[in-house]
């Protein structure tokens, strides 16, 4: 399939309100960020796997960050986050 076609499938789908899939959406969203100048702030994804094959997503950024100059002059960011994760405990 060639560009045009694919961008018009995408505009097909949008117009029918039908739901695109994952390499269709981040079309979408790459070319609303070049078109706003706004590029992709860096997030913190956090997975909690419990022994049942659960998971909780928690998708992050930090509650304060601080930039360190160690001698060597290496950067560091020192980001601090606040983490609570409410779970349903099984016979305890």
């Amino acid at each position: 399939m060639d560009k045009e076609a694919f961008l018009d499938k995408i505009v097909v789908k949008l117009h029918n309100n039908i739901q695109l899939d994952d390499l269709e959406i981040g079309t979408v969203i790459s070319a609303l960020r070049k078109y706003t100048e706004n590029p992709q702030r860096p997030y913190y994804e956090v997975i909690y796997h419990d022994e049942y094959d659960n998971t909780e997503h928690r998708i992050m950024e930090p509650m304060s960050s601080r930039v360190i100059e160690d001698p060597l002059g290496h950067t560091i960011r020192d980001d601090h986050f606040e983490l609570r994760f409410r779970r349903l405990v099984r016979g305890e």
